[in-house]
């Protein structure tokens, strides 16, 4: 009979955020890897997270448990994050695995859709993605809200979508020309038929997004951009690109 030694798990592979992105959520993000190939399996994560490199200065190694995710919780505006983790199990520490330090940098406003109840926001800008933020898909059985209203008096909300992907024709995102889900319906959008830029007309200068999904299949969902313009749009309003018709307002 031969004894043969556990040995320790190699290296995970960091998957999300990207290396190197910027204009992450500063109400926070989700670090995530996958499992390494090789060794020994691990039985635990030690995370290092922090505004130091390498880092240490936030979470200095503590071991998280067998998952694939860590959620940073809220985080500082426009400021740099470095992170990596180590799996561990009884034989010990993989070995090596700072050199895979990865940052990412948040911007300076970050607006997330909620799951569930609706969100009131006063701002002419910062970035508006799905409740998976920027790095993960949102959730079946969403039926949440936000409401965004100018933060400069007598200005309207435009709010400005560069990716969008939900599961067609179930997970519809619906926007209003308003401060509830009461005003005036602009569009409804899924699939990749993509709203791109929308300006409210209504007096109040607000905009109202309400997302519902069903209970299977999720997508990445959007990203975008708020921000307000002086003078409202003429009467037709909606989508200014070609893969989503514009809505004329009765």
């Amino acid at each position: 009979y031969r004894h043969i030694a556990p040995t320790p798990p190699n290296c995970a592979n960091p998957t999300s955020p990207a290396n190197g992105a910027v204009n992450v959520c500063n109400s926070g993000t989700t670090l995530t890897w996958t499992a390494p190939v090789g060794g020994g399996a691990p039985t635990g994560y030690r995370m290092y997270f922090g505004t130091n490199n390498l880092p240490t200065n936030i979470v200095n190694g503590t071991n998280i448990g067998n998952v694939l995710l860590y959620n940073t919780g809220a985080l500082l505006p426009s400021t740099t994050y470095y992170w990596y983790v180590t799996p561990t199990n009884g034989a010990g520490d993989a070995v090596g695995c700072s050199a895979q330090v990865r940052s990412f940098t948040t911007g300076t406003g970050c607006y997330i859709q909620p799951t569930s109840g609706t969100t009131s926001v006063s701002s002419c800008g910062g970035a508006y993605f799905d409740s998976g933020n920027s790095g993960l898909d949102y959730s079946n059985g969403e039926s949440g809200v936000t409401t965004f209203c100018p933060s400069i008096v007598g200005q309207y909300v435009q709010v400005t979508f560069s990716t969008f992907q939900t599961e067609a024709g179930l997970d519809v995102l619906t926007i209003y020309n308003g401060n509830s889900i009461a005003a005036p319906v602009l569009g409804t959008y899924s699939g990749t038929n993509m709203p791109c830029v929308v300006t409210s007309t209504a007096v109040n200068g607000c905009l109202t997004f309400r997302f519902v999904t069903d209970g299977s299949v999720t997508y990445f969902g959007w990203t975008a951009t708020v921000s307000c313009v002086a003078v409202p749009p003429g009467p037709v309003v909606g989508s200014t690109c070609g893969n989503a018709p514009a809505i004329t307002m009765p």
